[in-house]
């Protein structure tokens, strides 16, 4: 699924498309950081993530206080995983 062809209305257009370019840039601000990074949101940005890394074969729809790991699988795709607390 992606944002392109998603929506008809040319300005939900516009504010999916500024939602997704303010969640990717606020990823990149969070990666330039030392460490590993965690990223506490509501689900509308889990979406935006999993629009964005290309996640296939996973639900982008969680439940609330769901942790999430993303990750490189070894042949350079991004996976996700929900992880059980």
């Amino acid at each position: 699924m992606t944002v392109q062809g998603m929506y008809t209305n040319p300005l939900e257009q516009g504010i999916v498309s500024n939602f997704m370019s303010r969640v990717k840039s606020g990823i990149n601000k969070v990666l330039t950081n030392p460490g590993l990074p965690l990223i506490v949101a509501h689900g509308s940005v889990h979406w935006a993530i999993c629009s964005i890394l290309g996640i296939r074969n996973y639900s982008w729809s969680i439940n609330n206080c769901v942790p999430v790991h993303f990750y490189l699988s070894p042949d350079d795709q991004w996976l996700a995983k929900t992880l059980k607390i």
